[in-house]
This record gives structure tokens, C-alpha cells and sequence, in this order.
């Protein structure tokens, strides 16, 4: 059985704040693509992706990092998944 943890406490710190980042509300009226809340959304989103699609076994497998994804990526997702914006959906590859 494999008990590994975070390397650093930072890599938590960085997954969760990427979460926190893609939940910021825009502003009302937002539709602007180059607007710096929307592109920090949709830049958060696509990282948060590239982390998961090559997160290795031993990532995969590190309790916290389950815990994390549960805490904070589930609600990220659920808050951006209902976007009225397309954008957001359509640059997370959905």
C-alpha cells in the first residue's frame, strides 16, 4: 500500500487556489473575452484540467489530494458547469 502525501503543502495551496480563482463571480454584464476576470477564469479552469488529465497513479492515489478534489473541484466545476457563458464550457473541453 502506497501512503504518499503532497511533496510540499504548496501543491495543495496552488490546486485549491485554482479552484478558488474559477469560482470568482465576473461581474455583471461581463461577456468580453478579453476581460481579465473572464481570462483568469477560463485560465484557472485549464490548468485545473491539465493537472487532472496527467496526475500520475501515485497522485491518484494521495488521500489528501482525493479529499481536495471533493472539497473544492467538485463545487468549482458544479459553479462553472452552469455558466451562462459558453466560453467558460467550451475552453475546459466540454
Amino acid at each position: 500500500m502506497v501512503t504518499a502525501k503532497f511533496i510540499h503543502v504548496l501543491q495543495k495551496d496552488v490546486f485549491r487556489a485554482l479552484c478558488k480563482l474559477s469560482m470568482k463571480p465576473l461581474p455583471d454584464g461581463t461577456s468580453d473575452p478579453k476581460s481579465h476576470e473572464l481570462r483568469s477564469k477560463i485560465l484557472s479552469l485549464q490548468l485545473l484540467l491539465g493537472i487532472l488529465q496527467n496526475a500520475g497513479p501515485i497522485l491518484r492515489s494521495i488521500k489528501m489530494f482525493v479529499i481536495t478534489i471533493k472539497q473544492y473541484l467538485c463545487v468549482a466545476l458544479s459553479k462553472n458547469g452552469v455558466s451562462s457563458l459558453r466560453m467558460i464550457r467550451d475552453s475546459t473541453g466540454q
